[in-house]
């Protein structure tokens, strides 16, 4: 925890420090909340995690007073002069430039670096697919331009979209569910 502390905020702490034992348990919490995705494969049990919602609530206000500290932290810093070499201030530099609100899109970096790696995974493991892929943009695209046209390539529009199958990006990894049966475009989904 201490190294994702100082890339993130510049910060270290010992064990003994009480931001440190602050960050354990709310890390603790956070797993003891999500394991409940049983709800999700059982939605009959929901009535039993009613209570889950509102501790939800709670550790998210929670978790934006306590890393909002630490934010504030780097800000100050940032005004007397003494920048932390840390990713928040990076982020906090950035957000002072950013007039296209660019910065909004950060979440998506982790799920985009997932996706990608596991494509390389994937394609390191079965080189006829990347044969294949590579085909395909040679012939519809050529290589000296980036694609624009997705319609052209349906066998990388196919592999993408296997890749989201096979591998969820999503951290937690939990495959979700209907409630019920649906048809959509004459698709039965179950």
């Amino acid at each position: 925890m201490n190294v994702i502390s100082l890339i993130v905020f510049g910060k270290s702490f010992t064990k003994d420090d009480a931001d440190y034992r602050l960050i354990v348990q709310i890390t603790v919490d956070f797993f003891v909340l999500i394991r409940n995705v049983l709800e999700e494969f059982f939605p009959f049990l929901s009535v039993l995690y009613r209570g889950a919602v509102d501790r939800s609530v709670k550790m998210q206000l929670l978790i934006q007073k306590e890393f909002g500290r630490f934010v504030d932290e780097v800000r100050q810093a940032r005004k007397e002069g003494n920048e932390r070499k840390c990713a928040c201030n990076e982020y906090l530099k950035a957000q002072e430039t950013d007039t296209e609100g660019h910065l909004n899109d950060i979440a998506s970096i982790n799920t985009s670096s997932v996706v990608l790696m596991n494509g390389i995974i994937m394609l390191a493991r079965q080189p006829e697919v990347q044969e294949s892929a590579f085909a395909e943009i040679k012939a519809n695209i050529g290589l000296d331009r980036l694609p624009n046209d997705m319609d052209d390539l349906p066998y990388i529009h196919a592999f993408i979209t296997e890749l989201l199958r096979f591998r969820v990006p999503t951290w937690v990894g939990v495959p979700h569910s209907n409630l019920k049966d649906e048809e959509y475009k004459g698709c039965h989904i179950p």
